[in-house]
């Protein structure tokens, strides 16, 4: 089968093919010097229409005549030629210029390395903060970040850090990971769309290898078509957890996109066998061609919508029915009364030394990998690979402009999540400030009525 970047080249010789097979049929087969004729005017009499197809020679006479005129009247040969040209371009124009698979390469590597920043395994549980057994971390650092923060927050107990816990550290890293399932959406997303490309050019390359052999054998092979793009973005999609991403991702992939409802099918869909491209005249073979283009681009728009309606979806469950699993947000309850006023009476065993530690060092190591992890989604950015001509697909940016949404909101989820850990940990030193000022004879049980409160 030849390459997807010849078609230009076979939708030339399918052009000649079909003019050679028409030819054929009006009584003309190729010579070296153009055309010859098989029916004459006269019996001892041999035509040949040269390459221009504007004379007509006669070889037993010497005699040339001009096509239009005298016997040759209500031949066209040129406009024969030209329609079929003509007809095999248009027949091609949409398929000429897909997407080039190698294109999402970059963005696509671009959300596996943010998505490494963001493969955290800890959890918390009544029982404490733990790194999950059955997932594997791709970021130890931040893993060794939350488990500091979790776990010295829920030793120090009482009332202050337990609306601290509630509020924050016992929340963070299912924000992180949720933050890690929108990153791998949307790298699932490029995946798909490059897998449906690829498939796509190689049907096209093959469609239109197959018509040209018809189209030389003058009806002959043809036989029945498939289409392979059909299934390609639910095999694509999972390329993003198994195609150069580190183990842990290709460990934790379903588990990830599975906060997101992702679409990780353990086999591709079927691929139904399409009509044959044989027929009795080269016109009735362009036929079964347009047919089967038209098969195709009906099933790259309804591969194309699964990404999108994917990416839709996605983007509802980060935007609006379940923000607090993405972003670690404000909450005004717990930051902004004055130190003065939060400190009471209660039994509790504050560290003021380890709330110092916390505010200074890891919470500040955590708002960075997560601001790290920003900038390298940062550079998935970009609509080039997706655009292709607007009759083919969903348009011609495809789904880009709801992958561009859904990006956004990951963007905007790790700066406000990196934005409210920067008030954090400064208030942390704050409080640890207060309980030392507090007559050191009591501060052991001092706590804060409504916990922290951000602003």
């Amino acid at each position: 089968m030849s390459e997807y970047s010849a078609l230009l080249g076979t939708v030339a010789r399918i052009a000649d093919a079909a003019i050679e097979w028409d030819m054929r049929d009006l009584g003309w087969w190729r010579d070296e010097h153009g055309w010859v004729s098989d029916a004459s005017v006269n019996v001892a009499t041999t035509y040949q229409l040269d390459f221009t197809g504007m004379y007509v020679r006669d070889l037993h006479y010497g005699d040339t005549y001009r096509v239009g005129e005298g016997a040759w009247a209500e031949a066209d040969f040129r406009g024969l030629w030209r329609s079929w040209y003509e007809r095999a371009n248009q027949a091609f124009r949409p398929w000429l210029g897909l997407p080039d698979p190698a294109d999402f390469e970059a963005p696509v590597g671009t959300l596996r390395a943010a998505a490494g920043a963001l493969n955290v395994t800890t959890t918390v549980s009544s029982a404490g903060s733990v790194a999950e057994s059955t997932l594997e971390s791709g970021n130890g650092d931040l893993d060794a970040d939350l488990l500091s923060l979790t776990g010295e927050v829920i030793a120090m107990n009482g009332l202050t850090m337990d609306a601290f816990a509630r509020g924050y550290s016992n929340r963070l890293p299912g924000v992180v990971r949720g933050q890690l399932a929108i990153t791998a959406m949307l790298g699932c997303c490029l995946t798909a769309e490059q897998q449906l490309w690829q498939r796509a050019r190689a049907d096209v390359a093959r469609l239109a290898d197959d018509v040209l052999v018809v189209m030389e054998r003058r009806g002959g092979g043809g036989g029945s078509e498939t289409l392979s793009v059909i299934g390609a973005v639910l095999a694509g999609a999972s390329l993003f957890f198994t195609s150069g991403a580190s183990a842990a991702l290709v460990k934790n992939g379903r588990a990830v996109v599975g906060l997101l409802g992702g679409f990780l099918p353990e086999e591709e869909a079927l691929t139904p066998a399409q009509e044959s491209l044989s027929g009795d005249t080269a016109s009735e073979v362009h036929g079964r061609l347009l047919d089967a283009l038209a098969a195709l681009g009906t099933a790259v728009r309804g591969e194309e919508a699964l990404i999108r309606e994917s990416l839709v979806e996605s983007a509802a469950e980060v935007s609006g029915r379940s923000p607090d699993a993405f972003d670690l947000g404000d909450r005004p309850d717990l930051l902004g009364v004055p130190l003065a006023d939060v400190l009471h009476p209660a039994d509790i065993a504050v560290k003021p030394d380890t709330l110092v530690f916390l505010g200074t060092d890891v919470v500040p190591g955590i708002a960075g990998a997560l601001r790290g992890a920003r900038a390298t989604a940062q550079g998935a950015a970009g609509a080039a690979p997706w655009e292709r001509h607007p009759d083919i697909g969903l348009g011609p940016q495809g789904a880009y402009a709801e992958w561009q949404a859904l990006h956004d909101l990951l963007l905007d989820v790790l700066t406000s999540t990196s934005r409210t850990l920067g008030d954090v940990g400064e208030r942390l030193v704050d409080v640890a400030a207060q309980f030392v000022e507090v007559d050191r004879g009591v501060s052991d049980v001092y706590a804060l009525p409504g916990g922290l409160r951000v602003r």
